[in-house]
């Protein structure tokens, strides 16, 4: 408060001394980069992280194609496993196993194709044709979730699939189909702005319990 003889003098706030006119001039025990750090944060918790999309088209690719066979789009890689040797045509994508009965631009009978990614991200959807009413097949996430197939755009929902897992696949179990397309985005990192204000925030703290 202030006193006409004294001028300002200190008064309590939470059992700590503070001076008002301290603490309008912005000199509080709460150091000033401290509340600066704490305003920014505001920021960066409203804005939300940009993360990276990426389709990878699978058809035309080739024939003849050995497993494991790896596919690229925006910095992220996508490998595709089997143990067999893959056709991509212009209106199809399949497994051929060299048997009779195999229908070698299709993903058919029981065959599985593994989808294995070089980083954590978010599964959106898949895209699949040459499906008829005879035919049955699966994206099989492991424990997080099963999808049947149809012909069309199969929304997952950007289910999280860990880098290097080989738990996700999709397989025939009658008839066959392809896989045209897989679209993906990116698990967004930390900012750099996030954690120099987090380490900004923890070096404040350790001012002032010193």
């Amino acid at each position: 408060m202030y006193n006409d003889l004294t001028g300002w003098e200190p008064v309590s706030a939470g059992g700590r001394e503070l001076s008002l006119l301290r603490y309008l001039s912005g000199e509080s025990v709460v150091p000033s980069f401290l509340r600066i750090a704490v305003f920014c944060s505001f920021f960066v918790v409203l804005t939300p992280p940009q993360t990276r999309g990426a389709t990878f088209h699978l058809l035309d690719m080739g024939t003849g194609l050995s497993s494991p066979h790896v596919v690229t789009v925006d910095g992220i890689q996508m490998t595709l496993s089997d143990g067999g040797v893959f056709n991509s045509t212009a209106s199809s994508f399949g497994i051929d196993q060299s048997n009779p009965s195999d229908d070698p631009n299709l993903i058919d009978g029981v065959e599985i194709l593994f989808l294995i990614f070089d980083q954590d991200v978010f599964l959106d959807s898949i895209l699949i044709s040459n499906f008829e009413g005879q035919d049955n097949g699966y994206l099989d996430l492991k424990s997080t979730a099963t999808f049947p197939l149809a012909s069309g755009i199969i929304n997952v929902g950007g289910i999280r699939l860990k880098a290097g897992s080989t738990d996700y696949r999709v397989g025939a179990s009658n008839g066959g189909f392809s896989l045209d397309q897989v679209t993906v985005r990116a698990v967004p990192e930390p900012t750099v702005l996030g954690i120099a204000l987090v380490g900004l925030m923890g070096l404040a703290c350790r001012r002032c319990r010193g």
